[in-house]
């Protein structure tokens, strides 16, 4: 399956390909590969926000400030500041018992 989607919030406009096998094993193994890759394809509010993924501290990349710091219920997280990717890759199997 392939679609183009447009995220409001000014994320831009992103593309995503799934492609999923379903096999049996059996009466009682279902087995469920999946792959699926996704792009952002514009991004209109890049040079503030940074691009959309694998990016925790949600701004573009800023040399003068190349860490972001994240605390939450007492604990507290340092990240660097990269900007963000504009694509992700994922490999992904569910494993579903029928009994």
């Amino acid at each position: 399956m392939m679609r183009l989607v447009s995220v409001p919030a000014s994320r831009g406009t992103f593309l995503e390909f799934d492609l999923g096998y379903t096999h049996w094993v059996g009466d009682a193994l279902e087995l469920r590969p999946e792959a699926r890759y996704e792009r952002q394809m514009s991004a209109p509010n890049a040079a503030i926000t940074g691009f959309a993924y694998d990016n925790p501290c949600d701004a573009a990349a800023n040399p003068a400030s190349p860490t972001c710091t994240f605390s939450s219920g007492g604990r507290t997280a340092t990240f660097e500041q990269n900007g963000g990717k504009r694509a992700q890759a994922m490999l992904a199997m569910d494993a579903i018992f029928h009994f």
